[in-house]
């Protein structure tokens, strides 16, 4: 009876060992990739026109055009999962990139770091998500009141598609957000409402 005992337990211990061992496995991923932001600035004064017929805005005057900037860059995030032997698994993530508009003939810088909670679904190759991160931003350049920069609240709400190709590396070919910034750029709506698309690869761990 005893050695009966001896071994249930050990096989317990076992099974219990391997269970974390599973829940353990891949808890953490990196990413890191191409980003593209789509973003519609409303800002007071007409703006002026330059020799070749281009539009730079002007933070000054009357009026309250909108003018479209893309912007082009990278990023990265560092995400955990706190469950991962489940079809729906649970996270945190923390998300930072940096992109530049040379739109209208002037420069300009986009930074944010955002976090915020993730929900995985499925436990094969394909793994669809959604987040919604919520952080600050910095913009700099032309459009941040001549050459300034300023600081401001941002939040992102969207999802994307992950492809694993091995135990560790992954492909995602598309995370799609919407990004809403609060810059006060001198117009009568400071919301920014942005599209955001990313590409790129990453690796899970242990």
């Amino acid at each position: 009876m005893r050695k009966l005992m001896f071994v249930v337990a050990v096989l317990m211990v076992l099974g219990f060992s391997r269970t974390a061992m599973a829940q353990d496995e891949n808890a953490f991923s990196v990413y890191g990739g191409y980003y593209f932001v789509h973003t519609s600035v409303s800002v007071s004064g007409e703006g002026t026109t330059t020799d070749d017929g281009r539009i730079i805005p002007s933070v000054s005057g009357g009026g309250d055009p909108t003018f479209g900037f893309n912007f082009n860059g990278g990023g990265g995030q560092f995400a955990y999962n706190f469950n991962q032997d489940q079809k729906i698994k649970y996270g945190l993530v923390a998300e930072f990139t940096g992109t530049t508009s040379s739109d209208f003939g002037v420069t300009s810088n986009l930074f944010t770091y955002l976090f915020g909670p993730r929900v995985t679904i499925g436990d094969g190759r394909l793994s669809p998500f959604v987040q919604v991160l919520v952080g600050g931003a910095r913009i700099s350049g032309a459009v941040a009141n001549d050459g300034a920069s300023q600081n401001a609240f941002a939040l992102s709400t969207g999802g994307g598609l992950d492809f694993q190709l091995t135990k560790h590396w992954f492909v995602r070919p598309v995370q799609a957000s919407y990004l809403l910034t609060r810059f006060s750029l001198g117009g009568t709506n400071h919301n920014q409402n942005s599209f955001q698309y990313s590409a790129g690869v990453g690796f899970r761990w242990p």
